[in-house]
């Protein structure tokens, strides 16, 4: 008898679902039907199906509905959440997870690695809610502000927490954006779609280095992993990339450490390099690395320059000077056009420090001024 009720009442629970829903898993009723008028007016073509557990989604979801997303309430994150979390990530496929209410960067960070596509805090306004519904709806990663500032490092985490609201800006802008973390690319824009020919799921889905030509892939890879886990990522390549038609084109690259959800990333900016590198075949790149493909293709020398003999005295001379490991690494993203703030990023140290190697370099090098300095690295 027991049995046949608890049959009955899974019917009914599954029964006449919508083909398309927001699922909603929540367990306070008067919550779940707040919810459900917003969501209402975000998107009329979107019916609510509110549930105030992972089993009743589970259920559903077996019953028949096919979740467009799913929205999520966790003030206090148990630990048999997570798995569950995953579980439903897996049965529904590309559809967005939402997770609102979360109070701690630590859960924050915890979500996100058992799938979820955005976490929102306990002080998100419900008019904010719908504005975040929407972004995560188009294919964007969202964390809310006051998470990503709890943080071990909120000015690294400065790209990131923008984004929340100024992806839809970014995704526009004529050069490359894209945030990498692990093994993952978070978030990729418009310009990076159409010059790798993936669209932004295929693209998100790949590892970073998919891309990536033979016989650099590698490189890349070491390089960007190394640069996530405490070692100085290059902050300038030029690598090849096999885009979706199959044929190889050149991507200039500029790199960023930052902190997402307390975690190691990396902000990749860059553009189509192909013209600049023209004379260059993937095969006479073989013997080279990514950093010196960037120096390939470089404008010849300004009228006035030293010639080709001087400029190669000048590279010994600079070689040759009294500065430790430090300082060459300074001296080393000088020459890329790095300003005081990205080198102290990439080596992560105070910005004051980068300043007192900056004099010590000029006063070596026995220049005046940081351009002066920055040209005679270039030389070197």
């Amino acid at each position: 008898m027991a049995a046949a009720s608890r049959s009955a009442k899974k019917t009914r629970a599954t029964k006449g679902l919508p083909r398309q829903a927001v699922l909603h898993l929540c367990d306070d009723a008067i919550e779940r039907a707040a919810m459900a008028r917003w969501l209402s007016d975000m998107e009329p073509g979107l019916d609510t199906h509110s549930l105030g557990a992972f089993a009743e989604a589970t259920e559903a979801l077996r019953g028949g509905l096919s979740a467009a997303l799913v929205l999520y309430a966790c003030r206090v994150l148990r630990p048999f959440e997570l798995e569950a979390l995953a579980g439903l990530k897996a049965k529904i496929g590309e559809a967005p997870i939402v997770v609102y209410g979360v109070a701690t960067a630590g859960a924050a960070r915890n979500l996100f690695g058992a799938g979820a596509d955005a976490v929102v805090g306990a002080g998100c306004e419900p008019a904010q809610l719908i504005e975040i519904l929407r972004l995560v709806l188009r294919g964007v990663r969202y964390m809310s502000p006051e998470l990503v500032e709890a943080t071990e490092q909120p000015d690294a985490c400065a790209l990131f927490g923008a984004c929340g609201v100024a992806m839809p800006l970014l995704r526009d802008l004529p050069i490359g954006l894209a945030l990498l973390q692990g093994e993952r690319v978070l978030y990729a824009n418009r310009y990076l779609e159409q010059q790798f020919g993936f669209d932004v799921q295929r693209f998100r889905g790949l590892p970073f280095w998919a891309a990536v030509a033979d016989p650099h892939r590698a490189e890349v890879k070491r390089a960007l992993l190394a640069g996530q886990t405490g070692d100085t990522v290059p902050p300038h390549f030029v690598a090849p990339v096999r885009v979706g038609d199959g044929s190889i084109r050149w991507f200039e690259s500029f790199h960023a450490k930052a902190t997402v959800a307390g975690a190691p990333a990396i902000v990749v900016v860059g553009v189509d390099a192909t013209e600049r590198m023209s004379g260059m075949t993937v095969e006479q790149a073989r013997h080279l690395s990514v950093v010196d493909l960037a120096r390939h293709g470089a404008p010849d020398l300004p009228a006035g320059a030293p010639d080709r003999p001087k400029a190669a005295a000048e590279s010994r001379r600079i070689e040759q000077l009294p500065l430790t490991r430090r300082q060459r690494q300074v001296l080393d993203l000088l020459a890329t056009g790095a300003s005081n703030r990205e080198i102290a990023a990439t080596l992560g140290v105070a910005e004051a420090t980068v300043k007192l190697h900056m004099h010590r370099l000029m006063r070596v090098l026995g220049v005046s001024n940081r351009t002066e300095a920055a040209l005679a690295a270039r030389r070197g």
